[in-house]
């Protein structure tokens, strides 16, 4: 296996080379600012909802007319259920701002030092991010076709 002193060669960008690096991390950043916005703002809701839910499932069961079992099961394991969920996708989608932000700053600071380490370090956040969308765009393909098999079966 070879030495891992150095991660890029070349670290002499041409003006359009930079421009396009700076630019990038700029909308990850503010792509990543967003994610964390939304991340945040689920998380409030999820509290909302989750504190009120004994009124919302009034309502919810006078407009409706929802079944007592389906009342239980909102008020037990139904909690519970959404409780995991949206704490699941709020850190999802932390994560991902979190890489996407970190990946921006960095090139910013490259841009002003035009040090290998920070470069490096940029493209490693970047790589986390992608490593992690593409990780859950697998397991989201894959409860996909089973759902459709399932249906399909059943």
């Amino acid at each position: 296996m070879e030495n891992n002193e150095t991660i890029l060669q070349v670290t002499d960008f041409d003006s359009s080379g930079q421009y396009q690096l700076s630019n990038s991390g700029k909308w990850a950043k503010f792509i990543g600012i967003v994610y964390l916005f939304i991340a945040t703002l689920l998380l409030l809701i999820a509290i909302l909802v989750l504190s009120n839910l004994d009124l919302i499932a009034t309502y919810i069961m006078d407009i409706n007319g929802m079944s007592k079992e389906a009342l239980e099961f909102m008020m037990g394991a139904g909690k519970w259920l959404f409780a995991l969920m949206m704490a699941l996708s709020c850190f999802i989608l932390f994560l991902n701002g979190f890489f996407l932000v970190k990946f921006g700053v960095a090139t910013k600071s490259y841009a002003t030092t035009y040090t290998e380490d920070t470069l490096s370090g940029s493209f490693h956040h970047l790589g986390r991010y992608l490593m992690l969308t593409t990780i859950l765009s697998i397991v989201s393909t894959v409860f996909s076709v089973a759902a459709i098999v399932y249906y399909m079966i059943k």
